[in-house]
């Protein structure tokens, strides 16, 4: 392809009649941006969702920081300690077990 366009504007074509050549043989979707209407309405619908997206994500941003939702400890304090007790002399086994070999 790249030869054929060499030999096309060697021949003095210009650089519109190369790319209307191109866009019939192979149709729009052989540029990178399509002409015309096309191109103006991915641009702009590109926009508009990075703009919809954005809205949305600082909307929910601010909903989460307006409820005061912040990290904190699912189980209690009576939960974590029959835990240890029931897996903590599993895992000082283990680790003990671990660091001897």
């Amino acid at each position: 392809m790249r030869q054929q366009i060499e030999a096309m504007a060697a021949s003095g074509e210009s650089e519109a009649a190369i790319v209307d050549h191109y866009k019939h043989q192979y149709g729009e979707r052989i540029l990178v941006v399509p002409d015309g209407e096309t191109g103006r309405l991915l641009f702009a619908f590109s926009l508009a969702a990075l703009a919809v997206c954005s809205a949305a994500f600082f909307y929910l941003l601010r909903r989460i920081v307006k409820a005061g939702v912040h990290p904190q400890c699912r189980t209690s304090q009576e939960e974590t300690d029959r835990l240890y007790r029931e897996f903590g002399g599993l895992i000082e086994q283990q680790l003990r077990e671990w660091l001897t070999e």
